[in-house]
């Protein structure tokens, strides 16, 4: 119980150093809460220090919530990950 409290702790900081809304806030508990402690664990590391990377995935998520079961919009949101991934892959390559 306590480790489950101090990745809590870490997961609140994660949102205030991004300065995440509210509302992202709790898009991202929704799933967390029910991902199971190994997953809140890889989000800490994963977003621990990277606050643009974290908002980067937050407007992705809304952005595949959004789309829904339309292929269409998907493949918008997969070609914006794509350019952004790139970048930062070849940050010299002008994507």
């Amino acid at each position: 119980m306590k480790d489950e409290r101090k990745i809590q702790e870490e997961i609140d900081r994660i949102f205030n150093d991004a300065e995440l809304s509210l509302e992202d806030r709790i898009l991202w508990l929704e799933r967390l809460t029910h991902a199971g402690e190994y997953v809140r664990r890889i989000f800490v590391e994963s977003f621990d220090g990277e606050s643009s990377l974290l908002r980067f995935f937050t407007g992705d998520l809304r952005k595949r919530i959004a789309a829904g079961n339309d292929r269409d919009r998907i493949n918008e949101v997969l070609a914006e990950e794509k350019a952004y991934f790139m970048g930062m892959l070849n940050p010299g390559s002008g994507n």
